[in-house]
């Protein structure tokens, strides 16, 4: 990661002295200052969303690169951010090798797809998803069983005085219900083949970065190119993992029987009106809905019990919000809008933890204009900054701090703030988002009515510092867990 930003900040420089003139009304590149100011941040070990941000501080929000033929713009700030995402000009995806190494070298699948084959299977994801439960009241049951599993697996780590860890527990706990409505198949909490699974998952987003994507000759350098090798290998063991979970499904396929997800597709398949439904994509659906649906919620799960760890109090007053609302039980999901510190809590975790600090790059197709007059030229990347909006001291005032109270009112109901938008926004806006949101309340409620969490009294206090990647994910932490 160090020589890639090295590498990449020689080449904003020779992007300054070079190509920074080239296009009328493009983005302008970043500052000398701005590229001396990276430098610091880089000796400090700081991520490239970080980078991008306090350059855009210096150099506005749309910071322009012109690479030769290549152009990048790094998006930061609320109005900008909202501005590109709400576009469906700009909701299209670059032809990236790095992008379609996972895919069979095609631009296939939801969320690195664009054009008719993204917005006909995202359709075709959500309603026959829906079909088998996805968003609906059906789907609490499902994820209390789930809970109560993880009750019982974390019963036994509890009373440990040294702590324990608890990452691991989470996968499971929330693809299980996704995976059900997909292929019809649970796995138990102990399967170690379907856990090693998961961890290629987790090995999966922790490699990802942007540079990947700017500069995809980076592949072919030694060293560099481990991460790529790396994510790749991952793939490839989910890719075969869920085909031959269709290929089953395709041998035991019967007309007019639709088991789950996976077979609706073989039947959109057999019906042969649309080409574009062929087994890579359905392939490439599934790993698109298996990734967005494992690696981001069971984060933000294992953020939100070292977060109740480090801030007691908080853990104090969602316990008692708890029992107020629901005395002696967990409250149901119809409960969500009375948990007002609970929702705040929630808003406030994924604000303040940045969990997918960068979108996955859009690009435009067309020549296009920014409500700033800045003429984006066909074929332009855009990096969009999410960490900007989260950080953001005009807006937040004091965004380092970890603060619920922000998204309340003064009776303390709980506010919605447009610039919280952590599952993004626009065409592109997270599909798996009413699931996760079901799938944290029900799952959290649970623990906290079952065990207490606190930082344990010997050994290293853990940190809010996050491991980087696609998603961010807790660097190894153990908890004291207390049944209750």
């Amino acid at each position: 990661m160090l020589v890639e930003l090295l590498l990449f900040l020689a080449i904003l420089a020779l992007a300054r002295i070079y190509f920074g003139e080239k296009t009328p009304d493009f983005p302008p590149g970043p500052s000398a200052k701005a590229v001396l100011n990276s430098l610091l941040f880089l000796a400090y070990g700081r991520p490239i969303q970080e980078i991008a941000f306090h350059a855009s501080k210096l150099d506005g929000p749309l910071v322009g690169l012109q690479l030769g033929p290549l152009k990048v713009v790094f998006v930061n700030g609320y109005e900008t951010v909202k501005e590109v995402l709400a576009r469906e000009d700009c909701s299209f995806r670059p032809d990236n090798i790095i992008l379609k190494m996972r895919s069979f070298n095609k631009k296939l699948g939801i969320i690195f797809a664009d054009g008719n084959i993204w917005r006909t299977h995202r359709r075709f994801a959500i309603r026959h998803l829906r079909d088998f439960g996805f968003g609906k009241s059906s789907t609490e049951r499902m994820i209390r069983d789930e809970a109560e599993a993880l009750v019982e697996s974390m019963k036994k780590r509890a009373g440990c005085p040294e702590g324990s860890a608890l990452h691991d527990l989470l996968p499971i706990s929330v693809i299980n219900v996704l995976w059900a409505m997909m292929s019809g198949q649970r796995h138990d909490h102990e399967d170690a083949q379907f856990k090693q699974l998961l961890e290629n998952i987790t090995a999966y987003t922790r490699q990802g970065d942007p540079l990947r994507m700017i500069l995809p000759w980076l592949r072919f350098i030694p060293v560099i190119n481990r991460p790529i090798k790396e994510a790749m290998k991952s793939a490839e063991i989910l890719q075969d993992y869920i085909k031959g979970v269709a290929e089953q499904h395709e041998a035991t396929y019967e007309e007019g029987v639709t088991r789950d997800f996976i077979d609706v597709y073989i039947s959109a398949m057999r019906k042969g009106e649309d080409p574009s439904f062929d087994m890579e994509q359905l392939i490439v659906v599934c790993m698109d809905l298996f990734l967005g649906g494992t690696d981001t919620t069971s984060n933000a799960l294992s953020f939100a019990l070292l977060y109740l760890a480090v801030f007691p109090r908080v853990q104090d007053k969602l316990r008692a919000e708890m029992e107020r609302i629901s005395p002696g039980g967990e409250p149901p999901l119809t409960d969500v809008p009375n948990c007002h510190y609970y929702q705040a809590f929630v808003q406030e975790l994924l604000r303040h933890v940045s969990m997918v600090p960068i979108l996955p790059p859009h690009t435009v197709i067309n020549d296009i204009t920014l409500r700033s007059g800045h003429h984006i030229p066909k074929d332009t990347m855009f990096i969009v900054n999410l960490y900007s909006v989260s950080m953001d001291k005009s807006h937040w005032l004091d965004p380092e701090n970890f603060r619920p109270e922000r998204f309340l009112d003064e009776n303390g109901v709980y506010e919605r703030d447009p610039c919280s938008i952590p599952f993004g926004q626009g065409p592109r806006q997270c599909l798996g988002e009413p699931l996760s949101k079901d799938t944290m309340f029900i799952i959290l409620t649970s623990l906290l009515h079952r065990f207490k969490f606190s930082v344990p009294a010997t050994g290293p206090l853990p940190t809010l510092e996050p491991k980087q990647g696609l998603v961010l994910s807790p660097k190894e932490y153990k908890l004291y867990v207390e049944e209750i």
